[in-house]
């Protein structure tokens, strides 16, 4: 019943959230280029859903996403739908390539603090019911973790989310032609410290827009910042839609020993399990 219901929410307002992640201009992207690209929904008692953040497969049972996106929330509250963001056609329900899958767990560092001025420790990691199918990568693809501590420093990146025309869509499409992605290029922390009122720690990763036109906008987390198949940021602070001010993410490769701990099973001391 919960894959139908889902099925006839992806088309309706209903679906639309009021605040979440956006990019501002980029370029359409085609959704099979970014298999580990995954929409993170908010179940409804309706049974609709509504979207919350995005997120990336890397692994066949978990996703890595921001913490501020899942902050108190709880499992049974939240779906994962991968497999692309294009519906099937109408009156066609068994052409449907995507799948949604229930979340089991969530788990982020209890160091996390939601209204903190440092974005220190905003990773998160869900684990689904089921598995993602990644033998023949028809339909998903996993995106692996990065070495630790490698800083990326000058490297040509791409974040991917849903996207807007422009600064006053409040939000964007999550199906169809509302899927971009944005050419980045990874900024010293020394440079794009200028720009932010707090200290950035080891933990934030910036990047600027390397596009003529377009760039991050409103976000509210979980786009995927990936190099050479590596999953180096996760976007967590709200942007300013100014495309000369960098964007801040979380630095993958510094939470990479608490991550694979926890796809390794571990059940630790300073996680929160919701």
């Amino acid at each position: 019943m919960l894959r139908y219901a889902l099925l006839l929410c992806v088309g309706a307002s209903l679906c639309a959230a009021a605040r979440i992640p956006k990019i501002l201009g980029g370029k359409n992207a085609d959704p099979t280029a970014y298999k580990y690209h995954v929409a993170i929904l908010e179940l409804l008692e309706d049974g609709s859903t509504r979207h919350v953040c995005s997120g990336a497969i890397i692994d066949r049972r978990f996703v890595l996403t921001a913490a501020h996106c899942v902050y108190e929330r709880n499992s049974p509250e939240l779906v994962v739908r991968a497999g692309g963001n294009l519906p099937p056609p109408e009156g066609k329900p068994h052409h449907e390539k995507r799948v949604f899958r229930q979340v089991a767990k969530i788990m982020y560092p209890k160091d996390y603090i939601k209204d903190a001025r440092y974005h220190e420790y905003d990773v998160a990691v869900l684990k689904i019911k089921g598995t993602f199918d990644l033998v023949d990568q028809e339909n998903f693809k996993k995106v692996y973790l990065p070495v630790i501590d490698d800083d990326f420093e000058d490297k040509s990146s791409v974040v991917s989310g849903y996207g807007v025309h422009d600064a006053n869509q409040k939000a964007p499409k999550v199906e169809g032609d509302g899927f971009k992605s944005l050419k980045t290029k990874v900024i010293s922390n020394d440079e794009c410290q200028s720009t932010r009122t707090f200290i950035l720690t080891r933990g934030s990763l910036c990047t600027l827009s390397i596009q003529e036109k377009g760039h991050t906008c409103n976000g509210d987390g979980g786009d995927p910042l990936v190099y050479d198949n590596q999953l180096i940021g996760i976007l967590n602070a709200p942007s300013t839609c100014d495309s000369q001010r960098p964007e801040l993410f979380t630095r993958v490769s510094t939470y990479v020993p608490l991550i694979k701990k926890i796809l390794g099973g571990q059940v630790l001391s300073d996680i929160e399990y919701r």
